[in-house]
């Protein structure tokens, strides 16, 4: 079942790039204690799985975390749970990682990722399994300087949306695993028609994304060929009566075909004095 291994591999970026799509509010748009879930249903042909957002901010400090399960047919056939966490703080409008922890089980088997980061540079990394258990070359240390966790490497990106009008920009990444780049280009606005997985329907912008492998790649060509083909579309627009964009549909294409993502419900929580 190689095909169902690279959909479920193409949902965890899919989930960040929601994540940053919320990070991508206008400078004032939130507020110290503001919090925000997000309800999204991922679909190829019918229901695979779905994600739940929650982000908050204190101060200068944010707080996301994401949890991601497969739903329908797909989880009865190969079982799968991850949560995502990252905190850091903004400086000026950029955010700075200080800590990306990934945790997972796919087929009862582990999968951990945590990056620590000091003034904006991993100073700890700890994977589970390891790049040596895992069929991939170990990205070297070089390679890793410059670059961000995936969510704050989105979160950069998009931010562009609101500072230029438009979601050009090409970021740097490190996952713990892999080394990429991230191309986003402006599409323009685009409507967004109405799915019954989602309650989203009008004008939104329409950000596209390409996925360039650099460095911790499998050793299986065949697996490279199949794993490593992920483009897509995040189209984003306000929600809840507010300025915060959220992303009302994603769209990411592996090589078997489109997976898309719908909003189905932005929530803004209780405010909190604390990060949890």
């Amino acid at each position: 079942m190689p095909y169902l291994m690279d959909m479920l591999k193409g949902l965890r970026p899919a989930a960040l790039g929601l994540a940053a799509a919320l990070f991508a509010a206008p400078a004032g748009a939130f507020t110290s204690g503001d919090r925000y879930e997000v309800d999204f249903d991922v679909t190829a042909g019918g229901r695979i799985a779905h994600l739940t957002l929650a982000f908050a901010m204190v101060g200068q400090n944010y707080q996301f975390v994401s949890r991601q399960e497969s739903a329908g047919m797909l989880d009865w056939l190969v079982s799968w749970r991850s949560q995502t966490e990252v905190t850091g703080f903004f400086r000026g409008a950029d955010p700075v990682p200080t800590s990306y922890r990934v945790d997972g089980i796919f087929r009862g088997n582990p999968r951990k990722v945590e990056l620590v980061f000091e003034d904006g540079r991993i100073v700890r990394m700890d994977t589970v399994p390891e790049a040596r258990d895992d069929d991939r070359d170990e990205v070297p240390p070089a390679l890793r300087e410059g670059a961000v966790d995936p969510v704050s490497a989105l979160v950069y990106a998009l931010r562009s949306v609101n500072e230029t009008g438009k979601c050009d920009a090409h970021v740097k990444v490190f996952d713990g695993r892999q080394r990429y780049d991230v191309a986003f280009t402006d599409k323009g606005m685009q409507r967004v028609a109405r799915h019954n997985a989602s309650n989203f329907e009008g004008e939104a912008r329409a950000c596209e994304f390409e996925w360039i492998p650099i460095a911790g790649r499998k050793r299986n060509p065949s697996v490279r060929v199949t794993g490593e083909q992920r483009s897509g579309t995040v189209y984003l627009a306000p929600v809840a009566d507010s300025a915060v964009l959220a992303p009302v549909r994603i769209e990411f294409t592996l090589w078997f075909g489109t997976v898309v993502g719908h909003l189905r419900d932005v929530r803004r929580m209780p405010a909190r004095a604390e990060i949890d």
